[in-house]
């Protein structure tokens, strides 16, 4: 549970009074996920489930800290499959 301290740590510094709201939902988003991924193979089956929270959840939202999204529309056309 290494991976999951970093993305808690990075939750609690960055978006503090948020942080229990955050967490239960990224906490559903990551069950339903594993849930989903066992028979469609939406993530690669390769990934141990604790390097979820770094590679894919953590990377995901690190654009926060760069751009202010408050009260903003934002369309991400990405390059490929991505986290769904």
């Amino acid at each position: 549970m290494k991976n999951k301290n970093v993305f808690e740590d990075y939750i609690k510094k960055n978006f503090s009074a948020r942080f229990q709201s955050i967490m239960e939902t990224f906490e559903i988003y990551h069950s339903l996920l594993l849930e989903a991924n066992d028979g469609i193979n939406l993530v690669s089956r390769k990934t141990i489930e604790d390097d979820f929270w770094n590679l894919h959840y953590l990377d995901s939202i690190l654009p926060s800290e760069v751009f202010d999204f408050d009260n903003k529309n934002v369309l991400d056309f990405g390059t490929g499959g991505g986290l769904p």
